[in-house]
């Protein structure tokens, strides 16, 4: 089993045209400070990260695969899409997909992207401290 980069699914509801400024404006307000930017053009909209040097797509679906209706991720209207960058870099390039997770706070679901298959990404929880 091939690793092929990790995807995001994001932000409950369609994109509609009207949505994508304020969409980017969120996403702009939370991968805009360093080591995080932002870069939105008319050919691309993207975030980096400088301490790994990885581009990661913002991607705003038109439509959806018949793997994603299954799923039921077609309610999704946004995806964020990072392929690895480099074969022996695995572990850095999942945990540069959790640091992203972890800055989102929309509804969400991600997947280690495989030669076959979704893997879900196992959600990290911070568990209270007791009280004694």
């Amino acid at each position: 089993m091939d690793y092929r980069g990790w995807i995001i699914y994001t932000y409950v509801g369609k994109t509609t045209h009207n949505k994508k400024p304020h969409l980017k404006g969120k996403i702009g307000g939370w991968f805009g400070q360093s080591p995080w930017w932002f870069e939105d053009n008319k050919y691309r909209t993207v975030i980096h990260n400088e301490n790994v040097d990885s581009y990661i797509e913002i991607i705003f679906p038109e439509e959806n695969t018949e793997e994603e209706k299954s799923r039921g991720l077609d309610k999704y209207g946004l995806v964020i899409k990072s392929y690895p960058f480099g074969l022996r870099n695995t572990n850095q390039h999942r945990q540069l997909c959790k640091e992203v997770l972890h800055k989102i706070t929309w509804q969400k679901q991600a997947y280690y992207l495989t030669d076959d298959e979704l893997i879900p990404v196992s959600k990290t929880r911070v568990l209270p401290m007791k009280k004694r």
